[in-house]
């Protein structure tokens, strides 16, 4: 939202430069015959003219009387309004561009005119070409990866980062008995000292909200206490922090500190009043609990999650049933259960997701059955604050409206999340819990680039990071492993290789989770191709 300006003095602009001559002063110079004429105005006329008229802004004024030499001023003028006008540089450069114009141009003014066009409408195309390969490619487009994949091959051998060789869309690859080979030099106790140690975080930003006290685990397995047995563990687990955003969580004090931080990770840019209707949509205590099933049940038996993510690695693993055995199942985007029931199982306890994931996920894969998440009573939909529509929407879900401003005005969230008790099954991520994530767990190199603005953890990191802050054990499936090029990159679309791209850092990812699976911290689903 832009101040109001204040009103500018009567025959002049606020930058000092004198308004074209007024109707009155202009009608001396007109000949005896158009004053005759002007006189003889009807009663509507004179009636209207006593009205006074709005401010026009400058570029809708009507242009001064033409006098000689006024047509290169003119030229000067619209030129510099391409730039900055009152930057001399940008004048002086408009003069001269003028100046070239009027000395190799041919006189005609029609020839002039298609030159200059073809000029225009060249640039026009060039800048919409550079645009759309700047753009993360949501369409399916080989040129466009291509060009993005070379960029980041070229960024991660900068970096050092995992491999990038790029898969070609028909390789045929074989088998070897060294498909589980720990490809990563490093050992684990290198990696976690080189991860807390490596300090890519941009400013002083780990200033997080904490919850009086982490709450314990009753659990004689939980990971909890495999985490406090390691020294290195210790120092990268924080479980003192809030994973959900709630309603109690919005202060003045936490809206001053977390405006400082662009989304995901915090409220820079934020409304006052829309933050206040997102957080009276999460102010039951079902939005503040991960497990409100178990709410006022007390402790008891270890909580055992499954975290299933899209990767083509299930593809035939025949992992359904153990998957379904789990006392929770986490998914995320395009979670396609129906006709793969027997690889990715068929239940959905949680489903995390941005509204933009979502969207372009039913875009993407339409054609493979995916509508929309799972509409299932024990499904739960947690929301990644990645864009101001996340907030919209989850107002306008706990409410069951449309959606009141954005990209996503008027939309129906009841397409994507059903009309059943939707207010008790929405949650969302804390920002704080989102920028620890990224700040301890997958500080990418990225971050040091000028792609940094565009990275954040993978949807599937985000979830899987969950589940390991608030389950007793945690087993992850369809995450990418060190063999990933054996497989396509989802489990319902055999043709399509895993492509990737600067907004994330899947090979961190995939060091992230072999050694937390080395480390016992989970265990990650690894198989052979046969």
């Amino acid at each position: 939202m832009s101040a109001a300006t204040s009103p500018e003095p009567i025959g002049a602009h606020a930058d000092g430069r004198a308004r074209p001559p007024a109707r009155q002063a202009l009608a001396a110079n007109k000949s005896p015959s158009a004053r005759r004429s002007s006189s003889r105005r009807s009663p509507r006329d004179l009636l209207a003219s006593t009205i006074t008229k709005p401010h026009i802004p400058y570029k809708s004024y009507p242009p001064p009387p033409t006098t000689k030499g006024y047509g290169r001023v003119k030229s000067t003028r619209r030129l510099a309004e391409f730039g900055e006008p009152s930057d001399p540089r940008a004048s002086a450069m408009a003069l001269l561009v003028s100046g070239i114009l009027r000395a190799v141009l041919p006189k005609t003014l029609a020839i002039k005119g298609f030159v200059v066009l073809c000029v225009l409408g060249a640039g026009i195309l060039f800048g919409f070409h550079v645009t759309v390969h700047k753009s993360s490619c949501a369409r399916n487009d080989a040129s466009c990866q291509d060009i993005l994949w070379k960029r980041a091959q070229m960024l991660f051998q900068k970096l050092k980062v995992g491999s990038t060789a790029a898969p070609a869309a028909g390789d045929i690859v074989t088998t070897t008995e060294t498909d589980y080979r720990d490809d990563e030099e490093e050992g684990v106790h290198e990696w976690l000292q080189q991860n807390i140690n490596e300090s890519i975080k941009i400013g002083n930003d780990n200033d997080y909200y904490r919850e009086a006290k982490a709450a314990p685990s009753s659990c004689p397995q939980s990971l909890r206490k495999r985490v406090m047995a390691t020294a290195e563990l210790r120092g990268l687990f924080q479980f003192d922090l809030p994973v959900l955003l709630w309603k109690s969580h919005l202060n003045f004090n936490e809206w001053q500190r977390l405006t400082k931080y662009r989304l995901p990770y915090g409220w820079r840019g934020m409304n006052w009043t829309d933050m206040v209707d997102a957080m009276e949509s999460l102010g039951a205590p079902e939005n503040r609990e991960l497990f409100d099933d178990r709410m006022g049940k007390g402790g008891g038996r270890c909580v055992r999650c499954a975290v299933v993510g899209n990767g083509g690695i299930l593809s035939g693993a025949g992992m359904g049933k153990e998957i379904d055995a789990h006392d929770y199942v986490f998914r995320m985007n395009g979670a396609i259960t129906d006709g793969f029931e027997s690889d990715v199982g068929t239940r959905t306890s949680f489903y995390l997701f941005s509204t933009n994931t979502m969207k372009n996920s039913r875009l993407a894969y339409q054609e493979f059955g995916f509508e929309h998440p799972s509409w299932s009573p024990e499904t739960r939909y947690i929301f990644i604050p990645c864009g101001y529509q996340d907030y919209y929407m989850v107002t306008a879900a706990a409410r069951g409206s449309l959606v009141h401003k954005g990209e996503d005005k008027n939309d129906r969230p009841w397409k994507y999340f059903g009309k059943e008790n939707v207010a008790k099954k929405i949650k969302m991520l804390h920002p704080d819990f989102l920028r620890y994530l990224k700040n301890n767990f997958l500080p990418s190199g990225i971050l040091q680039t000028d792609f940094r603005n565009f990275y954040r953890p993978s949807t599937g990191a985000i979830a899987l990071l969950t589940a390991l802050h608030t389950c007793d054990e945690v087993s992850a499936y369809g995450f990418i492993t060190s063999n990933f090029r054996k497989f396509p990159d989802h489990y319902f679309d055999k043709k399509q290789k895993l492509v990737f791209y600067v907004n994330h850092d899947l090979s961190l990812e995939k060091k992230l989770w072999k050694k937390l699976n080395d480390l016992d911290i989970m265990k990650l689903y690894r198989r052979k191709m046969v």
